[in-house]
């Protein structure tokens, strides 16, 4: 609550600074000085215009991208009949690693879907364990589904599967590279590339 507190303060300040500024510096000038006190009201918008935009796009617009793509993802957004998804609950409620082969057969029969790969990884992780394996499944994902937002994302989590095992960290690490360097302007590249900084 903080945090989300926070950001709409950074994202209003500049707001706020303008409407001081307008209200103690050029309302004072509108009565005798109106062209002059327009002018002024027109800078100091594009100014604050600007100002507003440098920090949506570089900070809070990267931030809510991921937040929202992280709900979305992790919400059940399959079709109450979709097989992907009954054969997924089957797997977690009844905890049958033996059915993740088939699993993986209706992933490939439609191999674009980005939600279906990460069920798959999901089953390969906490069913049979297997983080190696489930990294290896959101790899194959990212180069089969469509949008640079999910393969950035699907890259992102092999990264950090593969950073829990410490026999494949130097992997994680070169994918988070490959993140960082081929989806720079994604909220997962941006997230990659402060990870490396650290």
């Amino acid at each position: 609550m903080m945090r989300r507190l926070g950001q709409l303060i950074v994202g209003l300040t500049p707001l706020y600074v303008f409407s001081g500024w307008a209200l103690f510096f050029v309302e004072p000038q509108l009565g005798h000085h109106t062209l002059h006190a327009i002018a002024m009201l027109l800078g100091g918008l594009a100014v604050m215009a600007i100002i507003q935009g440098i920090i949506f796009k570089r900070w809070l617009l990267p931030i809510w991208a991921q937040a929202i793509s992280e709900r979305l993802y992790a919400g059940n957004y399959f079709p109450e009949d979709d097989p992907i998804a009954s054969l997924a609950a089957k797997i977690f409620s009844q905890h049958r690693a033996d059915l993740i082969p088939e699993l993986e057969k209706l992933v490939m029969s439609d191999p674009s879907r980005t939600r279906a790969w990460l069920e798959l990884a999901r089953a390969l992780e906490q069913e049979a364990h297997d983080n190696s394996r489930a990294a290896d499944a959101l790899q194959r994902g990212a180069s089969r589904v469509r949008l640079r937002d999910d393969r950035a994302m699907l890259l992102w989590r092999a990264s950090v599967l593969l950073c829990r095992e410490g026999a494949h960290e130097k992997e994680g690490r070169e994918l988070r590279e490959r993140v960082a360097k081929e989806f720079p302007h994604t909220a997962y590249g941006r997230l990659a590339a402060a990870h490396l900084r650290d």
